[in-house]
């Protein structure tokens, strides 16, 4: 049981600051209790390996499938961008003999781990034996807010001018409001801006189908609740036209986005670019230096000044790895 790790887990993440928030222990408690929901009777399972040498730790998180002999990553089945595993140290000798002493367990099966970031352990330690899988993009937001506009193509500034020029001649009041550990989020409006994203998404179903399908997504409760939680909403008036939630680290002093959505009805305003606009002003004013909106390379993620880092797959057998 993931529980039983609590104590060790945070003392991992307060050791190393390499730890992102997607790794804190709060973030797979929800992963974990979301993949039981959904898969109850199931011939996976998901386990935790606790592995100690001296001071380094380190816990490695799997989904096994001993019929299939086959070994997954909690991103197969949940909603984590960036697949690692949690560690006190960097120390690749300690990891790679401490993943080579679970793997070892599991001769014969066949490995399957989706979602790692080139910036991951993971990565550092299999690098070579990976293949690419997808981009994933963030945005540098430079000293000042003058200085990361002008970092934008001529025709993204132009955009951006446009779209603000738009509200003002259509007397469109916005707002930018901030909701975290000490401001908490209203349930109604946490509410509104799910189902903003349900219906940009097109779920369908019955109300009852909806809200389920709401409860057993990990994000509807990670967003608001783990450690470093934060959510940006735009408003007109009382209603929601755009918001973005995430995961702020002040180690990495970045703001970690997976989730971004706009309100159909108001699309003709450019709610999207506006948000991501208002709220780097925020996070340059703050000192934050990183705005990482994760997995997809959506070209409005780039004109607003994004690179590129990338997201890469394991998918080789334990006795290739391990021998």
């Amino acid at each position: 049981m993931i529980c039983s790790l609590k104590q060790i887990w945070g003392r991992i993440c307060r050791t190393n600051d390499a730890t992102r928030p997607l790794q804190y222990y709060n973030y797979y408690r929800y992963l974990y209790y979301a993949f039981y929901a959904k898969h109850f009777v199931s011939r996976w399972k998901v386990l935790f390996f606790d592995v100690t040498d001296g001071d380094n730790e380190c816990i490695i998180p799997l989904i096994v499938n001993d019929k299939k002999r086959q070994i997954r990553g909690l991103s197969n089945y949940g909603r984590l961008d960036y697949e690692d595993i949690i560690s006190s140290t960097g120390d690749q000798e300690f990891l790679l003999d401490g993943l080579k002493a679970v793997f070892g367990r599991y001769k014969g099966y066949e490995i399957h781990i989706e979602n790692i970031n080139e910036n991951s352990s993971l990565y550092s330690l299999f690098g070579p034996k990976m293949e690419w899988i997808e981009k994933c993009v963030a945005i540098d937001m430079m000293d000042s807010y003058e200085q990361y506009v002008s970092s934008l193509s001529k025709h993204q500034r132009q955009n951006i001018r446009t779209a603000y020029n738009k509200i003002q001649k259509e007397s469109f009041d916005i707002r930018l409001v901030q909701y975290d550990a000490q401001h908490p989020i209203p349930h109604g409006i946490w509410k509104k801006c799910q189902i903003m994203y349900e219906q940009r998404h097109d779920s369908v179903g019955t109300k009852w189908k909806i809200w389920k399908d709401r409860q057993l997504n990990p994000y509807t409760h990670i967003l608001h609740s783990v450690e470093g939680w934060r959510i940006f909403v735009l408003f007109h008036n009382e209603e929601p036209v755009s918001y973005m939630a995430g995961l702020y680290s002040d180690k990495q002093n970045c703001y970690y986005v997976p989730r971004l959505c706009i309100n159909n009805q108001f699309s003709k305003f450019s709610p999207g670019i506006m948000l991501i606009n208002e709220v780097v002003k925020v996070l340059i004013g703050e000192g934050v230096r990183f705005l990482d909106l994760m997995r997809g390379d959506e070209p409005y993620k780039m004109a607003m000044g994004g690179f590129v880092h990338n997201n890469y797959v394991l998918r080789c057998s334990v006795n290739e790895l391990i021998d």
